[in-house]
C-alpha cells in the first residue's frame, strides 16, 4: 500500500477515535472528520465509502492485532478444543491490555455494527475453512455468547481481570 494511502488512513482512524469519545458514532460527519485529519473529503472517498467503512476497517485492525498472538503460537498437535482455549484467552489478554481502544469501540459508536463486524471476522476466519468441524448454529451460538460476555466486561470496567 501506498506510504500517502496509509497516512490518511492512519490520520482518519486517529481523527475518528477522537471524535468518537466527544459525541456520538451516528452523529459525525465527514466534513467534520476530514476537518480534524486534515485530508480533503475526496481523499476520505478515495479510501472509504462511507463511514461505517472506516469503522469497520478499525474494526478489522482490532480484530486482526486481538487474534494475533493465538495465531503466531505453534498450535501443532492441541485439539480443536485447546486452540479455542488458546484463541480466546488470546483475544481476551490484548483487549485487557488495549483497554483504552477496547472501550471505545466497545462503549461508543454503532454497537451493532461492532457486533456484525466481530461475527463476520470470525465467520470468515474460521467457519469458513472448517465448516465440516463447526455447525453453524453452535458456532454463532458461541461466538455470539462471546462478543456478548466482552461487550459486558469491557462496558463493566474489567471488573475481573
Amino acid at each position: 500500500m501506498d506510504r500517502r494511502i496509509k497516512k490518511s488512513k492512519r490520520a482518519l482512524k486517529r481523527a475518528l477515535f477522537e471524535l468518537i469519545v466527544k459525541k456520538e458514532y451516528s452523529k459525525i460527519t465527514v466534513s467534520e472528520l476530514c476537518e480534524l485529519a486534515d485530508v480533503n473529503r475526496s481523499t476520505f472517498y478515495s479510501n472509504y465509502e462511507d463511514m461505517d467503512t472506516l469503522i469497520s476497517d478499525i474494526h478489522r485492525d482490532f480484530f486482526d492485532e486481538m487474534i494475533k498472538k493465538y495465531t503466531t503460537e505453534n498450535l501443532e498437535g492441541l485439539s480443536d478444543l485447546q486452540i479455542h482455549q488458546k484463541a480466546i484467552s488470546g483475544m481476551i489478554e490484548y483487549v485487557e491490555q488495549n483497554r483504552k481502544l477496547a472501550k471505545i469501540l466497545f462503549s461508543h459508536g454503532d454497537r451493532r455494527l461492532l457486533e456484525k463486524n466481530m461475527f463476520t471476522y470470525f465467520k470468515e476466519r474460521y467457519y469458513s475453512k472448517r465448516p465440516d468441524i463447526l455447525e453453524v448454529y453452535p458456532f454463532t451460538y458461541h461466538t455470539m455468547a462471546f462478543i456478548s460476555l466482552l461487550n459486558t466486561w469491557i462496558n463493566d470496567d474489567f471488573p475481573c481481570s
